[in-house]
């Protein structure tokens, strides 16, 4: 039994212990993690789409980049062009941006 949805009646027929009170459980259950798979499918959709939106500075504050990516640093009102390594000196650095791929070539 799977693909239920938590009703009044199912509450009853499992407070009442009959024989399928398990099944009922077990198929409540079963589709309360499918629910959770599918937002957890969702949110990894809407992340790669966000991914993909134009470039925008973001505050180091909010995240670093990874170790060895290209990217366009702000820096005491100038920008830098580079790679980035974790230096000491990188809270410096006020926001950061990933260069976008380059065009392919025929």
């Amino acid at each position: 039994m799977t693909g239920m949805d938590i009703t009044p009646e199912l509450a009853q027929r499992v407070l009442r212990g009959g024989p399928d009170a398990i099944a009922v459980v077990r198929g409540i259950y079963q589709t309360q993690i499918q629910k959770l798979d599918d937002i957890e499918t969702k949110a990894r959709q809407i992340q790669e789409a966000a991914e993909m939106l134009p470039l925008r500075w973001i505050p180091v504050s909010e995240r670093r980049p990874e170790v060895g990516q290209e990217i366009l640093c702000f820096f005491e009102g100038e920008m830098y062009l580079g790679r980035y390594v974790d230096w000491p000196n990188w809270n410096d650095c006020t926001h950061w941006m990933p260069l976008p791929e380059p065009p392919t070539c025929p």
